[in-house]
């Protein structure tokens, strides 16, 4: 009877790992800086009669799935 063995690259497992670490720190980055650019949209906005609102509402739908997807 032959048994069927699975090996598994240790170090290539731990790039994967650092790999999706720093992918996961990108996300982090994008969503603070998404969320910086929606508050000084929000302040602008009275200057604009409300073209950057909708730019803010724009970006505070996109900003929740950005942090969500760090998880």
């Amino acid at each position: 009877m032959a048994t069927d063995e699975v090996f598994m690259d240790i170090p290539q497992v731990e790039n994967m790992a650092k790999a999706f670490n720093t992918f996961g720190e990108v996300l982090d980055g994008v969503s603070k800086a998404m969320q910086a650019l929606s508050i000084s949209l929000k302040a602008a906005a009275w200057f604009s009669f409300g073209a950057t609102a909708a730019a803010a509402a724009y970006i505070d739908r996109i900003q929740p799935n950005v942090k969500k997807s760090r998880r």
